[in-house]
């Protein structure tokens, strides 16, 4: 699984290992160009053969989303297009608690999930 933090200046990146259970950071990459992060992001989704990628979802302090929130839902949205590029499924959350996902294999954990779409997973 790769977890991504997006941020206006960089993105952090983690990934798990196979069980799901134990994430240790990745990467730090920059925002900018805003017109090449979801290829990059993409690119290092398949480098890495994660079968789903979690985008956190940014909170202000009060609990609502702000900006950066939608900012957050729209990368992961491009990243569900993306979907010439590898064949994860990409989800978005805005807390971490080990929950089991219900398309995932036995043992497969993630962060609390909220779907924006059905993903497009090819086969």
């Amino acid at each position: 699984m790769l977890a991504i933090d997006p941020g206006s200046k960089r993105v952090g990146l983690a990934v798990s290992d196979p069980t799901g259970t134990i994430a240790q950071a990745l990467a730090t990459v920059p925002a900018e160009p805003r017109e090449t992060l979801v290829s990059r992001l993409a690119k290092i989704a398949g480098d890495q053969e994660v079968r789903a990628i979690v985008v956190g979802l940014p909170r202000r302090m009060d609990g609502s989303y702000g900006p950066e929130a939608k900012a957050a839902r729209e990368l992961a949205s491009q990243l569900r297009h993306a979907s010439e590029f590898f064949t994860s499924r990409v989800f978005i959350c805005d807390r971490v608690a080990p929950v089991t996902l219900d398309a995932g294999s036995p043992g497969e954990a993630a962060a609390p999930v909220l779907p924006l779409s059905t993903p497009r997973v090819r086969s």
